[in-house]
């Protein structure tokens, strides 16, 4: 087996799936699905390829120190395309609402109430956990002016819209989490930009949320927001207007279509070196369409497994980079890793799959969802 084999992805998607079975026997959970359950469903993988695409990245690191994409389209497309989708998911949710607000009006501030303790309480965990690690590897010393240091965590704290800085000299700081941050930057920018766009859907958002709407404007120009990723977010309106149709949905519910999505994400990955590609990302949102659209490939996506899986996606997303860091820096020795085989190396990966997983489901459970709990009572109390 090589370091590339799409075998040993299979391996520890295997384990990851077995860790779920046995975590959702310790912590059951009662809760329903929601009004998309195969997006539900598919959400779990999207965070779990990724965590593979940085696991085949950080091989080559090891032995190179140059943090690239893998030579290889299936490694690479775990993360360009799964990060693609994911946007599209947003997009679909969001652009969603606003197609439907003319029926049930938008409260921008219950809207960024919520979208704030969603993301950001696991988000301030990841980022303190960070900081821990770079005071042990600064040996706790300050290796620059204290004001410097306290510029470089504030621009952390805001979610790395405006860069991902070395903080107190310690160099590739982004590494400690994989630098995966940058996305949900891009997610900021385009929640920001919402009440500019309802305005394409008729709505008259107040002028508070106009300013809103302008800040994120503001901020995507000031930040060089690459074009071609916000939007991969449009693609999910795309979605959200085809899923409007009983005849859509009730074609993207048949088993052709499940083949249709399977091949489009065939073509993609075994003809593109980049998911952010114009072919490419609407290959892509060919087969997010199907999948908002009702298909759960052949029954893959309604599974209990992978609607368990979904729940732990924002946590997988942010914790496997720590994970990976602390392993390859702390418990392992980096000399030592170099003299496995691609073999061994696939074979900790698979290891590693559990223990994601178990510590996803602790930070989704005292993280995410008191988080995200309070978070819908402080919205609802709001005017």
């Amino acid at each position: 087996m090589n370091q590339l084999s799409a075998f040993a992805a299979l391996g520890v998607i295997a384990s990851g799936l077995l860790a779920i079975f046995l975590s959702s026997k310790v912590f059951p959970s009662n809760e329903t699905t929601g009004r998309f359950s195969t997006i539900d469903g598919l959400r779990g993988y999207l965070a779990f390829f990724v965590f593979l695409h940085h696991s085949c990245i950080w091989y080559f690191y090891l032995h190179t120190h140059s943090w690239e994409v893998p030579p290889s389209n299936l490694y690479t497309h775990f993360g360009q395309s799964s990060v693609a989708v994911f946007f599209m998911i947003t997009g679909f949710l969001f652009f969603t609402k606003l197609f439907d607000a003319h029926k049930h009006p938008i409260s921008w501030k219950k809207l960024y109430i919520s979208r704030i303790f969603r993301i950001a309480p696991l988000y301030y965990f990841t980022i303190a956990v960070l900081l821990i690690i770079v005071a042990i590897l600064s040996r706790g010393e300050l290796n620059g002016p204290l004001t410097d240091i306290r510029h470089e965590i504030w621009r952390w704290i805001q979610f790395t819209v405006f860069g991902a800085p070395n903080i107190n000299g310690i160099e590739h700081t982004a590494l400690i989490v994989a630098g995966v941050t940058w996305s949900i930057a891009y997610e900021w920018v385009f929640y920001l930009l919402l009440p500019l766009a309802s305005l394409a859907f008729g709505l008259r958002p107040s002028k508070k949320a106009l300013f809103v709407g302008i800040l994120g404007l503001g901020i995507g120009i000031s930040m060089h927001a690459d074009l071609k990723l916000l939007g991969v977010f449009l693609s999910g309106l795309t979605a959200a207007a085809l899923v409007r149709s009983d005849q859509f949905r009730a074609i993207a519910k048949r088993k052709i279509s499940s083949l249709i999505c399977i091949l489009c994400v065939v073509i993609t990955v075994e003809f593109f070196d980049s998911a952010y590609y114009l072919l490419p990302t609407l290959l892509l949102t060919v087969s997010f369409s199907i999948i908002a659209g009702g298909n759960d490939l052949f029954g893959i996506l309604s599974n209990s497994l992978s609607i368990n899986l979904g729940r732990l996606s924002y946590s997988i997303y942010l914790m496997h980079g720590l994970l990976l860091f602390i392993t390859f820096n702390f418990v392992l020795s980096p000399i030592d890793l170099l003299s496995y085989s691609s073999d061994q190396y696939w074979l900790l990966i698979t290891v590693m799959a559990p223990v994601l997983i178990f510590i996803s489901t602790l930070t989704f459970h005292f993280i995410e969802q008191p988080g995200l709990k309070f978070g819908v009572k402080l919205a609802n109390k709001s005017k």
